[in-house]
């Protein structure tokens, strides 16, 4: 498949993430670590959580990805055929063990189509890792906000064992 530091082929073929390093080149292109750091700052001087984490995700829902990134998206995308995609947050913290409660989905998108969507959903999956739930959990068990990458996993939605796995596990089914 692709040879690139920003994708990882799953060993089934039938999808791709986002790497950790994909993650950080957009953080560190967007120049959003000073942005978080001061939120977090202000969260713990007492700033509403709400607004704190309203302020982070839209920095990087408006930031742009960079370039490298983008194209290597682009490429994985095209070879799954410009399918419609589900997307689906995987989070990583180094060193630290994470919990089911962490690890589990910030975000899923389903049936997304087209390449502007899905750099669109895939800003709003990294964004996820700064909603009220997750600074909360990191802030209590004091994992330093900064140290956590995230990475995006995209599947064609036309595998429909994996889209019903999917929906069950949304739905708390599984």
């Amino acid at each position: 498949m692709i040879d690139s530091p920003h994708i990882t082929w799953s060993d089934d073929g039938r999808g791709f993430a986002t790497s950790a390093p994909a993650y950080r080149e957009f953080v560190r292109s967007a120049r959003l670590r000073p942005l978080v750091a001061t939120q977090i700052r202000r969260l713990r001087e007492g700033a509403d959580i709400v607004a704190v984490g309203a302020v982070i995700r839209t920095a990087f829902c408006e930031a742009e990805i960079p370039p490298g990134v983008v194209a290597a998206i682009e490429e994985a995308y095209q070879k799954l055929g410009g399918a419609d995609v589900e997307l689906q947050v995987s989070g990583t913290a180094a060193d630290e063990p994470l919990d089911e409660f962490f690890t589990g989905p910030q975000e899923v998108f389903l049936h997304v189509t087209g390449l502007q969507a899905l750099l669109a959903a895939c800003k709003r999956c990294w964004a996820s890792l700064y909603n009220d739930r997750a600074i909360i959990y990191r802030e209590v068990r004091d994992i330093d906000q900064l140290s956590v990458d995230l990475c995006v996993v995209a599947r064609p939605m036309t595998d429909l064992d994996f889209a019903a796995e999917t929906i069950d596990q949304v739905l708390g089914r599984v």
